[in-house]
């Protein structure tokens, strides 16, 4: 599962790599990913976060991607170290995969 934040955040990546328009959404869409919309309550579960998260400097896609595992109670995974103290303050699991 993946939030449409996240996924935004991807495909800029992608494009920014120069990649054409039609080969990004070729990639995202065989990824065939569970991809979640980023309602209201995901939005108020990002920013609630801010304020415990403010120390390790995570950015708004960091924090919807936290939020989005927390509501769906699936664990984020990442390769960001800083992530690594976090789980207890925001009740989410968090596995670092590097």
């Amino acid at each position: 599962m993946v939030s449409t934040v996240n996924v935004a955040e991807v495909m800029t990546k992608l494009f920014d790599l120069g990649m054409p328009e039609e080969t990004v959404d070729d990639v995202i869409a065989g990824l065939q990913l569970t991809v979640l919309s980023f309602d209201l309550d995901q939005a108020a579960q990002t920013a609630k976060l801010r304020t415990r998260t403010r120390d390790a400097g995570l950015s708004l896609g960091d924090r919807a991607c936290l939020a989005a595992a927390k509501i769906q109670d699936a664990p984020a995974m990442t390769s960001d170290r800083a992530w690594k103290g976090l789980q207890r303050a925001i009740e989410a699991k968090i596995e670092i995969i590097r």
